[in-house]
């Protein structure tokens, strides 16, 4: 809050966040995954889940940049 306060942009801030919990959730996907007692390690399981699930974050990220801007430049 301080950095906006202080004139820092709002959207670089919130994209650093952004960037940081996607990282987090990926490393603890992978974490849980490769370290869980309970179930095998299918790595062809794993990746393709892995892939689904953070392509599509990713992808649903870009489209709403890509809308964002699509939107500011209409204004």
């Amino acid at each position: 809050m301080r950095q906006i306060e202080e004139g820092q942009d709002a959207d670089e801030l919130l994209g650093k966040w952004q960037k940081e919990i996607w990282l987090f959730a990926r490393q603890d996907f992978d974490e849980r995954v490769f370290t869980n007692p309970y179930e095998p390690v299918d790595l062809k399981r794993v990746m393709t889940a892995r892939k689904k699930y953070f392509t599509t974050s990713a992808e649903k990220q870009s489209a709403k940049a890509a809308r964002e801007k699509k939107q500011e430049a209409a204004e």
